[in-house]
């Protein structure tokens, strides 16, 4: 009797966290979307950085598709890199959602970075990101990126202030002066 109780309530049991799980998705939010932010021919440019001046940096795009964004990135100082960043939203694996993250690889492999889009304005030509040199995707580095030819002020720079300030991270922030 005890045993038949306990098949019975497997099926209830599946159930039951079916339709959480698809409760749930009526609740993803909008995510922004890194491949409209890394689309073809991009010029992408690091305006502010708490990751210190070694990471002032433009990203040409190269080649884009749906998946991943081939580009080149030069830093102010230092060699470039040919990278590769894979689209993804590590955060609904089962789900569609936005791709907002890029998982960054050395063009020739190895693992470098883990960019996601926070917020994106202007018809995602200023852009907040969250970045981190961990695998994994932890970190508390922010980096305010701009098309070419966007100065990133108003909602796009006070978002900027504002997360830094709430990450506590403010204080590290460092401004990127383009060459001349």
């Amino acid at each position: 009797m005890m045993a038949a109780m306990r098949v019975s309530g497997a099926p209830m049991l599946a159930i039951l966290m079916t339709l959480l799980q698809f409760g749930h998705c009526s609740y993803l939010r909008n995510y922004e979307d890194i491949s409209k932010f890394y689309s073809d021919n991009a010029r992408i440019q690091t305006l502010y950085t708490t990751m210190g001046t070694t990471e002032c940096k433009y990203d040409k795009v190269s080649k884009t598709n749906s998946r991943e964004a081939e580009f080149t990135r030069y830093f102010l100082t230092g060699p470039s890199l040919d990278l590769v960043g894979k689209f993804v939203n590590h955060r609904h694996l089962f789900q569609p959602a936005e791709l907002d993250t890029m998982d960054v690889q050395k063009k020739k492999g190895g693992y470098y970075s883990s960019e996601r889009l926070l917020h994106s304005f202007y018809g995602d030509t200023c852009g907040i990101f969250s970045v981190t040199r961990n695998w994994g995707g932890r970190g508390n580095d922010y980096e305010l990126r701009v098309k070419k030819g966007n100065d990133a002020h108003g909602k796009c720079y006070h978002k900027f202030i504002s997360d830094t300030k709430k990450a506590g991270v403010f204080g590290k922030i460092k401004h990127c002066k383009p060459k001349q």
